[in-house]
């Protein structure tokens, strides 16, 4: 055998595998003290080994004879098996050693601050020293230095000094720039004359084409795009386009459309260059850039169409081209573009509609012109088919048009956009597309939502043509709630997704009603019953749950708006709400079963509940929140005694009971202590019992500590300064019912309250006579006391023991 055996324990002997504590005697196989061990039983093993050398060799042996049947084969020597284990002494494995930290190195930060430094020297150079040197020799330092920038940076480029050339390109670029501004501030080549922003939208064109080859070359010497020429060539087109864009507009007198055409150019220009050459970073930068612009030219298109909406103002006065070469642009590219063809398709399309329904209607009324769009809207949604790159074009574009009508519609609500007849027609033409739409190949409209769509389309243009026609809440509120109720009485049996139709419309039905209380009263109260009546009559319990909700906070709404105009105060309102509250937690917790149904309207119950308590404090009279409280109470109490998952009902509701009493003793202006502890002092106790009848290994000093001691400090100061009044007799006979319990249940709690307050009292009531006895008659009864106990000291010793192990025995 070996001493240092990897595999085996070596203080047992039992088998370790790999173990960090012998599962078998316990000794630990780590730490210091291991490998001392694991050191000096090898050093055992190297002496055994020497000692071995030495001996003798034993004889050789003998031949084995077969043995006899039925004998038993001698076993052969175990030898240990090599496993996968960690020998004793097992050590920690090594901890993986942390990646290396990328990012910024102080090669890196020292070439940032040098070119840094370069760029304000530069600046100072032109700002400062600038004025020392002639015209030639100006224009000739700017141009050495910046040719000097760049033959640097080309050659640490060709050198794959990947940092250098990054921050010498940005020297070169900078340099660049001061060179451009600083030759139209000093007039070469005539540069002044120039419009500034005409000047900078140059910049922006020459940096744009440096810097993205620039760029482009880093990737063949460096293996990835310099970065910031990248970053000079996307933010060079945020300065340039906007100054274009204004100068243009407002200095030159041209059309919006054409200022942002030209100055758009500018980033298209970066755009493209960075996506040819593959730039990404210039790419995200300059995007966002082109991607205001466009909507910015759609807006100034369709703006100076309508100015003169008439054929001689589009066609003759030419304001009518923005339009058309958008419809162009887009055509174009809806024939060449391999991706996104029948997006460009939808733009021309939708350009060229507009041009002709502007021509058609000319200066007619807006009224016409809603008409033939919705009849536009309908047919084509009827009569476009198939699946070309076109058709889906004219798809795309009918939905435009129809998301387009709908804002109006919805801008027609307020009865001073747009007609009655207008809100109508349009209301009509995009119910009668989306019905159409669900036959397309490219953009159908799923089955299970034609249906709804129809209806809340129509809905909507019902409520929106009321409200455009002005007609009295009254009457809106009536015919939308009716139109509402027909819609949910008549789609309570579709799809799920139709039955969602019906709690949507009751609730938007309630919006005419918003302005006028009394109108938004009985509102709510019918929308309220027919939530109710869904939700009783629904075979959908997610569906019932909702409605029930919405059932509960539209009676509470009905009960608010009832009392606003009936003029009542914050009484009314807030017993509306609780009394609102108690009514759905009763019909959820008596009444509904299912948990889906069940425990949203219990939630929503205890929100509505919660709202009236607080819309009570506002009356800021004690009672009042007292007789509120009270009720809450009463309620949690009878389902904790009735139903049988609502027995935690019963914590809730003594909480509520005890603030109820609070608020009341408060409004009484009761000055009382015992009025306010003494109930909290019996809620402590009742539930330190329950837990004492729960478990019985609870103590009664933390179960009924609390309750105890809320009994009995707050009174305790009181009755020991008047000693013989009421209060002092009540809490002796509420000590000795203490004393009693504790007592007779062995309680140590009680029993030791009992006991501590008994003695006070005696103390302090015995005080008094014992002031009045005469000195020596007191000295000398103290003195036989005194004799008593010494005589039996012994004995009383023994006897307090005992007492002492009686009560800590006790539970």
């Amino acid at each position: 055998m070996k001493y240092a055996d990897p595999h085996a324990c070596p203080d047992c002997r039992g088998r370790i595998a790999g173990h960090r504590r012998c599962p078998h005697c316990g000794l630990t196989l780590t730490g210091p003290a291991a490998t001392a061990l694991w050191r000096q039983m090898e050093r055992v093993d190297a002496l055994v080994a020497e000692a071995r050398k030495v001996r003798p060799q034993p004889p050789a042996a003998p031949v084995a004879t077969p043995a006899p049947t039925g004998a038993p084969v001698p076993a052969a020597p175990m030898t240990p098996q090599a496993t996968a284990f960690p020998p004793f002494p097992a050590t920690a494995p090594p901890r993986p050693t942390s990646a290396p930290r990328t990012g910024l190195d102080a090669g890196s930060v020292i070439l940032g601050l040098g070119a840094l430094l370069l760029l304000v020297a530069a600046t100072i150079f032109i700002s400062v020293s600038w004025d020392r040197l002639g015209l030639f020799g100006r224009s000739m330092v700017l141009f050495a230095a910046t040719v000097a920038a760049a033959a640097a940076a080309a050659f640490t480029t060709r050198r794959r000094l990947s940092a250098s050339a990054e921050a010498l390109w940005a020297v070169g670029f900078g340099l660049l720039t001061l060179d451009w501004f600083a030759a139209r501030a000093e007039g070469l080549f005539a540069l002044d004359v120039v419009p500034g922003e005409i000047h900078l939208g140059g910049w922006a064109v020459l940096l744009a084409l440096l810097a993205l080859p620039v760029a482009r070359l880093g990737r063949t010497r460096l293996g990835r795009h310099l970065v910031l020429p990248q970053i000079y060539a996307g933010v060079a087109p945020w300065i340039a386009v906007p100054a274009v864009l204004f100068y243009l507009w407002s200095d030159a007198d041209w059309t919006a459309f054409w200022s942002g055409a030209v100055a758009g150019l500018l980033a298209a220009l970066v755009v493209t260059l960075a996506w040819r050459l593959r730039a990404r970073i210039a790419l995200w930068i300059a995007v966002p850039l082109g991607a205001a612009v466009v909507p910015f030219l759609v807006i100034a298109a369709l703006t100076e169409a309508f100015t003169s909406p008439d054929l001689d103002g589009l066609v003759l006065n030419g304001h009518g081209a923005p339009l058309a070469v958008i419809a162009v642009g887009s055509a174009v590219a809806a024939l060449v573009l391999p991706r996104g063809a029948s997006g460009a398709a939808a733009v021309a399309l939708t350009a060229v509609g507009i041009l002709v329904l502007t021509a058609v209607v000319g200066e007619s009324s807006a009224t016409i012109a809603a008409i033939v769009a919705a009849v536009i809207i309908a047919l084509g949604s009827i009569v476009v088919r198939g699946a070309s790159v076109w058709a889906r074009g004219a798809h795309a574009a009918l939905v435009t048009a129809a998301g387009g009508a709908l804002l109006v519609v919805l801008a027609g609500w307020s009865g001073d956009v747009v007609t009655p007849v207008a809100v109508a027609a349009l209301s009509v033409g995009v119910a009668a597309a989306a019905w159409g739409a669900h036959r397309w190949t490219s953009i159908a409209l799923p089955r299970p939502l034609l249906r709804p769509v129809v209806v809340s389309i129509l809905l909507v243009g019902l409520m929106a043509t009321m409200g455009a026609a002005e007609l009295p809440a009254s009457a809106q509120a009536a015919v939308a709630i009716a139109a509402a109720v027909v819609v949910a009485w008549r789609l309570a049996r579709g799809t799920r997704v139709e039955q969602w139709i019906g709690p949507a419309a009751l609730l938007v039905a309630l919006l005419p009603a918003s302005s006028n209380d009394g109108v938004a009263a009985w509102s709510y109260a019918i929308v309220a019953a027919a939530l109710a009546i869904l939700a009783a009559t629904t075979r959908w319990d997610l569906l019932a749950a909702v409605s029930g909700v919405l059932a509960a906070l539209t009676a509470a709404g009905a009960g608010v708006a009832l009392s606003s105009s009936a003029g009542l105060d914050a009484r009314g309102v807030s017993l509306w709400l609780t009394l609102t509250g108690v009514a759905a937690f009763g019909i959820a917790s008596w009444y509904l079963e299912s948990p889906v149904r069940r425990l949203p309207l219990e939630a929503t119950a205890g929100v509505v509940a919660f709202a009236g308590v607080l819309a009570g404090l506002d009356v800021q009279d004690a009672s009042w929140a007292a007789l509120l409280f009270l009720v809450l109470a009463l309620t949690l109490f009878a389902a904790a005694a009735d139903v049988a998952d609502r027995r935690w009902c019963a914590v809730p509701a003594v909480v509520l009971a005890v603030l109820s009493w609070i608020c009341f003793i408060v409004g009484e202006e009761i000055t009382s202590v015992e009025a306010f502890t003494v109930p909290l002092a019996a809620v402590a106790l009742g539930i330190g019992g329950w837990f004492l009848r729960r478990d019985a290994s609870v103590r009664t000093v933390p179960a009924l500590g609390v309750g105890l001691a809320l009994a009995v400090l707050p009174s305790l100061p009181q009755a020991l300064a008047d000693p013989t009044g009421l209060r002092a007799v009540l809490l002796g006979l509420a000590a000795l019912v203490a004393l009693a319990v504790g007592g007779w249940r062995s309680w140590q709690a009680p029993f030791v309250v009992g006991v501590v307050v008994l003695a006070l009292l005696v103390i302090v009531n015995l005080w008094p006579l014992a002031m009045a006895v005469q000195r020596w008659a007191l000295f000398g009864l103290l003195g036989i006391a005194l004799l008593v106990i010494g005589v039996t000291w012994e004995a009383r010793v023994r006897q307090g023991r005992a007492a002492l192990r009686v009560v800590a025995s006790m539970r």
